[in-house]
């Protein structure tokens, strides 16, 4: 086990599954503050009618349920068991809501972004049964504009895990070559520091076969991966 900064934990195995308790326990968040986020912003007395007003979820074994300011409900498809991270995440302003269902082992994943604005958008939605080759995973703002996340392989036992860039003004996904491992797992957004950054968690195969591999962490600076891609 190897434990990066504070409260990050890393295990260096494959599948980096959470788990859960037996039974239809319901995890229920109004908001998805981690730890470190919330410190950064009790500092900065961030205050904004989307957070006062933002929408809260309840993540069930098979589904995520999102309440909307209205009250209204809207139910997506998502395997908790299989999910590695937590499939909410808000913009630093807490205007815009990340939503990441997994639909579970070979079946895919989905993007969407929420605003009181704008509702909810699709970006991404890929699932086995339409032939899509990959599905997102782990989505994080890096600040109101721009996000990033997994893009992983569908089908088969070997990891994957790429690094994507969606910017949500221009519309348009690219590839970020940074990670010098083989493949991302994991995730975590660390902001109560001077320079936050990216914990970009995954593996190194250590033979021909991928058969082995050892755990490989790296972390990146936010305004650095900012300046790489603006």
């Amino acid at each position: 086990m190897l434990i990066i900064g504070a409260g990050i934990v890393f295990i260096g195995n494959y599948s980096f599954q959470k788990e859960t308790k037996a039974g239809t326990e319901t995890i229920t968040k109004e908001e998805s503050k981690n730890e470190n986020e919330k410190d950064v912003e009790t500092d900065n007395n961030i205050e904004t009618d989307a957070e006062s007003e933002s929408l809260s979820y309840s993540v069930e074994p098979t589904s995520l349920v999102i309440t909307k300011e209205d009250g209204s409900k809207q139910i997506f498809d998502h395997d908790r068991s299989f999910a590695k991270m937590d499939p909410i995440d808000y913009s630093p302003t807490r205007a815009k809501v990340l939503l990441t269902p997994q639909y579970g082992w070979e079946e895919g994943g989905a993007l969407y972004v929420y605003s009181k604005e704008n509702g909810l958008k699709e970006i991404i939605d890929s699932r086995a049964r339409f032939g899509d080759q990959h599905y997102p995973s782990g989505a994080l703002w890096l600040d109101e504009r721009y996000i990033i996340y997994i893009s992983s392989y569908l089908y088969g036992t070997i990891p994957s895990g790429d690094i994507q860039i969606y910017d949500t003004e221009k519309e348009r996904t690219e590839a970020l070559e940074l990670f010098k491992g083989d493949a991302v797992m994991q995730l975590t957004r660390v902001t109560n520091v001077e320079n936050p950054y990216i914990v970009m968690s995954g593996i190194k195969f250590t033979d021909e076969m991928f058969n082995d591999s050892e755990a490989y962490v790296e972390n990146h600076d936010i305004e650095t991966i900012l300046k790489m891609i603006e």
